[in-house]
């Protein structure tokens, strides 16, 4: 195969690569589904600057359905961006549950930690307050504890169920967290987490991070 051959292929998968992004961007899953379908090398591609993949656009937009095609497709789930950030960290930075909720059922690795404040999902989320994205990463995270949505804490004399375990529970109608949540400065050292690093309270125990 000659020179130019090579590079007409080069920008030719550059091409796709970029329309690929573009459809994961933008939640395209027909466009999507076609390029997958035409190559499915392509979800793998990843844009020279950010080096954010297909799967981190789609994961960060809240596109679950495009998220679960990437995955299909072979992509590796726990890809990192330039910042180190995994599709998993950027899905419950922004609080897209169901994204969350996808990458858990194809195994993403819940303790990866960013090159920058060495956060992991965890940190995200609860960083920006997403209850239910903690909630599904945590159920992961704690699986030693017996139907552990249901243990985490009642509301007054009652369990709470899967159904009432929901944003405002945790945060009040206020939107603000309501003693679930309190700082805990000795874990600032250890996780080098610059913010809120937070003691969740579980039942009659708790967990640091």
């Amino acid at each position: 195969m000659g020179f130019l051959s090579l590079v007409g292929n080069s920008f030719g998968c550059s091409a796709s690569g970029e329309r690929l992004v573009s459809a994961a961007r933008d939640g395209d899953l027909q466009e999507a589904r076609a390029l997958l379908e035409y190559n499915p090398r392509l979800a793998r591609y990843s844009t020279f600057g950010g080096r954010n993949s297909p799967l981190h656009y789609a994961a960060a937009q809240g596109h679950h359905e495009i998220v679960s095609l990437l995955l299909e497709s072979g992509v590796e789930i726990n890809l990192r961006n330039y910042r180190g950030q995994t599709a998993l960290m950027q899905a419950c930075q922004y609080g897209h549950w169901e994204v969350v909720q996808t990458l858990m059922l194809f195994n993403a690795n819940i303790h990866r930690t960013d090159y920058l404040n060495g956060g992991t999902a965890i940190h995200f989320a609860a960083l920006h307050g997403h209850a239910r994205c903690l909630r599904l990463v945590l159920a992961d995270y704690v699986p030693s504890i017996p139907n552990f949505l249901n243990q985490t804490n009642h509301r007054s004399s009652e369990e709470v169920s899967d159904a009432d375990f929901d944003d405002e529970y945790w945060f009040g109608q206020d939107g603000k967290l309501e003693g679930r949540w309190r700082p805990n400065p000795a874990s600032y050292g250890s996780v080098k987490w610059p913010c809120r690093v937070c003691t969740v309270v579980i039942g009659p125990g708790s967990i640091c991070f």
